[in-house]
């Protein structure tokens, strides 16, 4: 029965982390989407303003956000799912640390980058307690058995 209650608890903290990024993410999106030069300018984003792929950006992360907020309210024990997410986190954080350093010093990309990464762990901690067994698993280049995301 305790061990129950801990997961319940811990799933319940698991939701609220995924819409928390949901949010993060959604408002990130509009930012990008809407692009008022002045606040783009204070982020260190010069060159931003009226670019399609700003805007584009901003779209994809506006998708992302819905993404994890249908996890933090349905899917919060879905391996395959939870995995997905944190996958995005990951690689989010990882563009925007080579972006920092190689196109833009911009003090939101680091910024951004090193949030993403926290809460790509947050994923990460919930993921690893989700108990996966790799044991299952097989691997064939020619016949891909994703069963295990089920």
């Amino acid at each position: 029965m305790e061990q129950i209650k801990k997961d319940i608890y811990e799933n319940k903290w698991f939701r609220l982390e995924m819409i928390i990024i949901a949010i993060y993410s959604f408002v990130a999106g509009s930012v990008l989407i809407l692009l008022p030069e002045d606040l783009m300018r204070s982020f260190g984003l010069v060159d931003a303003s009226g670019s399609f792929y700003s805007i584009q950006s901003g779209v994809m992360l506006c998708i992302l956000a819905i993404g994890y907020f249908i996890i933090g309210l349905k899917y919060a024990n879905n391996q395959g799912i939870v995995l997905l997410a944190l996958v995005a986190k990951f690689i989010g954080a990882i563009f925007l640390f080579i972006c920092y350093f190689v196109i833009n010093e911009a003090w939101i990309l680091l910024v951004s980058s090193i949030v993403d990464f926290i809460m790509g762990l947050a994923i990460s901690w919930h993921y690893i307690n989700l108990s996966l067994d790799f044991s299952d698993l097989e691997f064939d280049l020619f016949d891909v058995d994703i069963t295990y995301l089920q």
